[in-house]
């Protein structure tokens, strides 16, 4: 199976790009074997899900989001469906015309949303929560974009509660960072208008989670070393982003 652990996008504009999935652990397995929401067990839909993993080691997105999408009309409201369906909504997203685009990534935020809400305790479910709403904020202004960034803060951060090995949910908590600490100080301040005091992360605290989700996977995505030394160039410390730029090419 599949701890869910993929493809983010920056918190303020979405990217299209894709870590791999780690492999989940026994006790993610136990959870997900046992996860049961609106009358119907994981069991029924094991098969499918299986498959979908399959298609994903083989990035065939399209094929995943056909084969979820029919498994959940036939047997609704699974968690372990649901989230990867989120997923497959996301990962589809820049190969659909861009006037489906907003749908897609609405429904699958709100896939994501039934999931959180049939299984709680659901790591993948609140990431794929944090990554959807972050991604609709591509149709969105400044002012609705930092509106959500309050909740796809709280989402991002119970992720890694619920699962602290997560590596891509370290990834975008530092995304979410690095994204708001980049607000201009016109931006920031129509907001404070509206929502009185936005939130303010530091570079600093982008540049801790980028190197914590190194330190959890140690090179399992090439934009969070792109990150590191992008968030070191913010900081004024070339010597060090000469150092993770040579990583990346």
């Amino acid at each position: 199976g599949s701890d869910g652990a993929s493809s983010s996008s920056t918190p303020a504009e979405g990217t299209d790009s894709s870590p791999s999935d780690a492999a989940s652990t026994e006790a993610e397995q136990d959870a997900a074997a046992s996860s049961t929401c609106g009358g119907e067990t994981v069991t029924e839909s094991s098969q499918a899900i299986a498959r979908a993993d399959a298609l994903y080691e083989q990035e065939r997105h399209d094929d995943i989001y056909r084969l979820l999408l029919a498994e959940n009309t036939a047997r609704p409201s699974q968690v372990d469906v649901l989230w990867r369906l989120a997923r497959a909504a996301h990962d589809r997203m820049p190969r659909v015309p861009q006037a489906e685009q907003e749908a897609l990534i609405t429904r699958g935020y709100e896939w994501a949303q039934e999931a959180v809400r049939c299984d709680p305790q659901s790591s993948p479910a609140h990431k794929w929560c944090s990554i959807n709403l972050s991604s609709t904020g591509q149709f969105k202004n400044t002012t609705d974009k930092i509106a959500d960034a309050y909740q796809i803060h709280d989402y991002i951060v119970r992720a890694i509660e619920l699962d602290p090995t997560d590596a891509t949910a370290e990834y975008v908590l530092g995304e979410w960072c690095f994204a708001l600490a980049s607000l201009t100080w016109i931006e920031r301040n129509a907001a404070a208008l509206v929502f009185g005091s936005p939130p303010k992360p530091s570079m600093h605290e982008a540049l801790q989670h980028f190197e914590q989700a190194e330190e959890k996977s140690p090179g399992f995505y090439n934009r969070n070393a792109l990150m590191i030394a992008k968030t070191y160039r913010k900081l004024k410390k070339k010597k060090e982003a000469a150092v993770w730029l040579k990583k990346v090419l």
